[in-house]
């Protein structure tokens, strides 16, 4: 069963996202927020084109941007914002539409790239960034063994709640269910 790599945020924000999204599809009700992060992600996209990797800790390198990523041995795919090689190796490169506050949901994200990066080189990846627009400020991660075993297994609990279709828990997090495209579907916070 192939997953994506935004179902790691996802189901660190609420697991009960990956029960709709794979054992009860849903219409999804676009928000507000998503039609914003779309257009800060492109137009930080355009101004990154222009600059050089000062913010990253290079002096030189490559950008490439939008890079499908595939693992059959994980079973994952995505698509990575940024990608930076340079003599010193290469470097997943994530923007978020968010304050670093949320740097828990995103970081194990960026270590999925990781690992997908890693199948794609053959070599390790030890540290990636996450650029926050609102701030325009970039976050390295350090990929640790453990942030790699706790993405491994987040990738697991989702194979398991996709493949038995047990509905998990709510989220510890109410306010987190104020803007979810799936409240409606949930009868424990209505």
């Amino acid at each position: 069963m192939e997953l994506q790599v935004t179902d790691i945020r996802l189901y660190v924000y609420c697991p009960r996202e990956i029960y709709f999204n794979y054992c009860m599809p849903v219409n999804r009700k676009r928000t507000w927020k998503m039609q914003y992060g779309n257009e800060a992600h492109a137009e930080l996209e355009r101004l990154q084109k222009r600059r050089n990797l000062s913010a990253y800790g290079f002096d030189e390198g490559q950008k490439i941007f939008h890079r499908l990523l595939y693992s059959r041995r994980l079973g994952l795919s995505g698509k990575l914002d940024m990608i930076i090689e340079t003599d010193r190796g290469v470097y997943p490169v994530e923007f978020k539409n968010s304050s670093r506050t949320s740097l828990r949901f995103h970081k194990y994200q960026l270590m999925a790239y990781g690992l997908l990066l890693e199948d794609l080189c053959g070599k390790p990846v030890r540290k990636g960034f996450l650029h926050f627009i609102p701030e325009d400020k970039v976050v390295p991660v350090i990929f640790t063994d453990n942030i790699r075993l706790y993405t491994k297994r987040i990738i697991d609990d989702i194979r398991e709640i996709a493949m038995t279709q047990k509905f998990p828990k709510k989220t510890h997090h109410k306010r987190r269910c104020v803007d979810c495209e799936y409240r409606k579907y949930c009868a424990d916070v209505l």
